[in-house]
């Protein structure tokens, strides 16, 4: 564990001093799907209809830092925040279940063609949480996420890219927290989270700009 926290450590100092240098900056903006079999929560209306909830669903935001350019391949730091969640306010309880990280990612991204390039690379969850509530009643369960990996296409048209991205992570949650908060070390008690994701995205590369 000490050897992961201190990577993300070493990949977050990094990203932030080359963000301040500006130079081949990129925001991205992605839904992603989990692809895990274990859902997080589902509900069920008087209907028929469901709505379920998985880890890695939900929108994501990015930025990217480009660190170093060898040949045709961009080594690049990127911080992101992913959110998830469902929710029923239609009666008098109120329900919500959500799930969300900011996912630490140091890629290589290789540009097979102008327009057509690959990244791929390792990735770490920061601060994994997963949060249910019933009218009063909250649960938050916290936990920390070895080291995954990710893999993407990308699809430049200019200064804009489309991609597809695959991620993969696991989280083992470690503390459980209510709304007055009492926490319990839940360490071991409690099944992982896979947090496998397709993501589907569109980003911008601010170099453009200064052309």
């Amino acid at each position: 564990m000490k050897y992961i926290c201190k990577i993300a450590l070493t990949a977050t100092s990094l990203f932030l001093s080359a963000y301040a240098a500006s130079a081949g900056t990129n925001i991205e903006t992605s839904f992603g799907f989990g692809l895990s079999d274990a859902k997080l929560a589902e509900y069920t209306y008087t209907d028929g209809s469901t709505k379920t909830l998985i880890a890695g669903n939900g929108l994501g935001l990015a930025v990217n830092q480009t660190l170093t350019t060898l040949n045709s391949v961009d080594v690049i730091a990127g911080l992101g925040f992913q959110w998830g969640s469902i929710g029923d306010s239609s009666t008098s309880t109120l329900f919500y279940d959500g799930f969300t990280y900011f996912p630490l990612e140091l890629n290589a991204k290789y540009h097979i063609t102008k327009e057509i390039a690959v990244k791929g690379g390792i990735s770490y969850l920061l601060f994994p949480m997963y949060m249910s509530q019933e009218g009063d009643q909250k649960a938050k369960f916290k936990g920390t996420s070895n080291l995954g990996y990710n893999v993407a296409l990308h699809y430049d048209i200019g200064g804009v890219y489309f991609y597809g991205k695959y991620s993969a992570n696991t989280v083992a949650y470690t503390e459980l927290s209510d709304g007055d908060g009492n926490s319990a070390d839940i360490t071991g008690a409690v099944d992982d989270e896979i947090v496998n994701v397709f993501h589907l995205g569109v980003g911008i590369n601010f170099d453009m700009f200064s052309k």
